[in-house]
């Protein structure tokens, strides 16, 4: 079936039948389109095409869709990701200094409110093996950059200790008042201030809060 020798848009008679729209219809959408998603200088608006604020490092995406972008980059590329993973690896190892020396650790130690469950690390005297060691370390540096994270975990620990110890008592889901909950927390500096959410729930309320 041949194609309207009118324009799409402006129903005026098009230069090529076989096009969809005529030349001034299309260039019109062309800029629309650039001005949209800030392909070039002259279209940039400032703004991610989400409507977001730019990234200081992305001259075009905010925080969420840069990342987003990579991370699907990386996807599509497996290969250039274990060589980006192996880098990342080799420059925790240089940076990596030792802190395990005497100190004395105990089966069962935690790192981070978790504990270490590690055969090699069962077998020295004193300090943690090699691998351990790095993760502790990791962790703290991670501390260090995001005071978030380390809020996170520590109020993991602490309603993970409360549970355990019987002063925090596991409530049905608020939802679907499922007996198999997760504790969720709305503020991480609170600690025992937790909601009860099932799994599903639980995933449903952190995709919706993104």
């Amino acid at each position: 079936m041949a194609r309207s020798i009118y324009c799409y848009d402006c129903k005026g008679v098009k230069e090529n039948p076989e096009k969809g729209y005529c030349r001034a219809c299309n260039r019109k959408r062309d800029n629309e389109w650039r001005t949209r998603t800030g392909r070039t200088i002259k279209h940039q608006t400032g703004l991610c095409p989400c409507g977001a604020e730019r990234a200081s490092y992305n001259p075009r995406y905010c925080v969420s869709c840069a990342s987003k972008q990579r991370q699907d980059w990386l996807n599509r590329n497996p290969e250039k990701k274990k060589i980006w993973q192996d880098r990342a690896a080799v420059r925790r190892k240089e940076s990596y200094e030792s802190t395990s020396q005497g100190r004395i650790r105990r089966k069962g130690s935690l790192i981070n409110g978790e504990p270490v469950l590690c055969s090699e690390c069962d077998k020295l005297a004193e300090g943690w093996c090699e691998n351990c060691d790095l993760i502790y370390w990791w962790r703290k540096e991670q501390y260090k950059l995001d005071p978030l994270y380390a809020n996170k975990i520590k109020a993991r620990a602490l309603t993970r200790g409360y549970i355990k110890a019987g002063k925090l008592i596991r409530q049905p889901c608020e939802v679907c008042k499922d007996v198999k909950t997760e504790a969720h927390h709305d503020d991480y500096t609170k600690p025992l201030d937790v909601r009860w959410l099932c799994k599903k729930h639980h995933v449903e309320h952190h995709m919706n809060l993104k």
